[in-house]
Order: structure tokens, then C-alpha cells, then sequence
């Protein structure tokens, strides 16, 4: 669906919030656009439909715990992307995944240990 039919959705369904989530498909990527969130607020102003919140699909492929540091670097341009987003949407939250310990839905995700994690989602935060 596209932005505009999500909200429109909402709206005929009695909801006045609406969380896009950023995907690398879908209403929301990371390719928009300042005019393309410009675009989206506007249309859910008009529609009186809150934003508040905005959510992220994408340290599902690219962990800020990741044991490769090049996977750690993209979740860090992934989650500042998405701050920048949501201040365009004018939200005033995010859906921040700080890391995993374990995720038997990802192919190939190995385990980390909770310490570990911990280390590496302490150093991240320090770059958001």
C-alpha cells in the first residue's frame, strides 16, 4: 500500500494514529524524500490522522549487535536515517531495536551472548 492508502485506510477504519514503519519496500523506505514526508504529514494532517510514532523494519538485516562491524556501521546510517525520517514526519518517537540476542525467524542469525550484546548496543547508542 502506498502512504497515502494506508492513511486513508485508517481513517475509514476509525484510527487517528498511524506508525509507517521503514522498509526497504513499502510506504516508507529509506530513499524518501524530504518532499515525499512532507507530502505524507500533509496528507495526514488533512486527514486528521496522528504520526507519532515511526518504526523500523531494517536492523531486522542489519543488527546494531551484528558481530561484523561493517553490519554494526549500517545499523548506525540505518537508525540515524530513520531519526531524520521521523523529524520530517514531525513524530516524536521511534521503534528502536537496540540489538539480539537471538532470532530464529533470520536465516544464518547466530546467537550472541547477552553480554556481548550489551557491550556493542552501549557503543552504538553512542553514535545515535
Amino acid at each position: 500500500m502506498t502512504a497515502s492508502e494506508v492513511l486513508h485506510k485508517a481513517k475509514a477504519l476509525g484510527f487517528d494514529l498511524v506508525e509507517f514503519t521503514v522498509d526497504p519496500v513499502g510506504a516508507v523506505t529509506p530513499e524518501i524524500t524530504r518532499e515525499e514526508a512532507d507530502a505524507i504529514k500533509a496528507e495526514a494532517d488533512e486527514l486528521n490522522i496522528g504520526l507519532e510514532t515511526l518504526a523500523s523494519g531494517l536492523a531486522w538485516g542489519a543488527s546494531p549487535t551484528d558481530p561484523n562491524p561493517k553490519t554494526r556501521n549500517t545499523a548506525i546510517r540505518n537508525s540515524i536515517r530513520q531519526l531524520e525520517i521521523a523529524a520530517w514526519l514531525g513524530c516524536h518517537t521511534i521503534l528502536y531495536l537496540p540489538g539480539m540476542v537471538s532470532a530464529c525467524f533470520i536465516p544464518d542469525f547466530s546467537p550472541q551472548s547477552y553480554d556481548q550484546v550489551d557491550i556493542w548496543a552501549r557503543e552504538y547508542l553512542q553514535y545515535i
